[in-house]
């Protein structure tokens, strides 16, 4: 039986600058460890959407949301309660997920507030070659891939907008 999942509980989003991020919603009206039981439909902190459920425990009349179900963005949720199992018999495929096969990593831009900055083109060196692209809205690079635990180091940083203040 599989662990059941809930608002806060972690998703792993293989979408650029996405990463290991949370389930922002779920039921208003069942909670399970005083948290709320996320179903399918349910949303991620990173816009996706929670699309596949049990078969056998419906809550608010949607699917209960497992570890290891997938989301719309292509990730699956990789956390849920440790002491509270429901429903169906399942083994969740994690082949589809990169994150899952390989250590992995990404660098964030903010400003002197703690808020995301988005104007960077980016050159990012791992021990398999050279990784380049702009941070997405959130500040984040592309999630960094590579087989083996090892140093990433980021290169080169170009801003690509200039702001002009009066």
């Amino acid at each position: 039986m599989p662990l059941v999942a809930r608002a806060s509980d972690s998703h792993a989003c293989p979408q650029k600058g996405h990463s290991v991020n949370t389930i922002s919603s779920g039921s208003d009206d069942v909670f399970i460890n005083g948290l709320p039981v996320a179903r399918e439909g349910d949303s991620t902190s990173c816009g996706a959407t929670i699309v596949t459920g049990s078969s056998t425990v419906f809550i608010n009349g949607k699917p209960a949301a497992l570890f290891g179900a997938a989301t719309s963005h292509g990730g699956v949720i990789i956390s849920g309660s440790g002491n509270v199992l429901i429903g169906d018999s399942y083994s969740p495929d994690f082949s589809s997920v990169e994150s899952f096969n390989s250590y992995n990593q990404h660098f964030q831009f903010v400003d002197a507030n703690g808020k995301p900055v988005s104007v960077f083109t980016y050159l990012i060196e791992t021990p398999e070659g050279m990784v380049s692209g702009d941070v997405c809205e959130f500040g984040k690079t592309q999630l960094v891939h590579t087989s083996t635990e090892s140093d990433i180091s980021l290169k080169r940083v170009v801003q690509h907008t200039v702001g002009i203040r009066e």
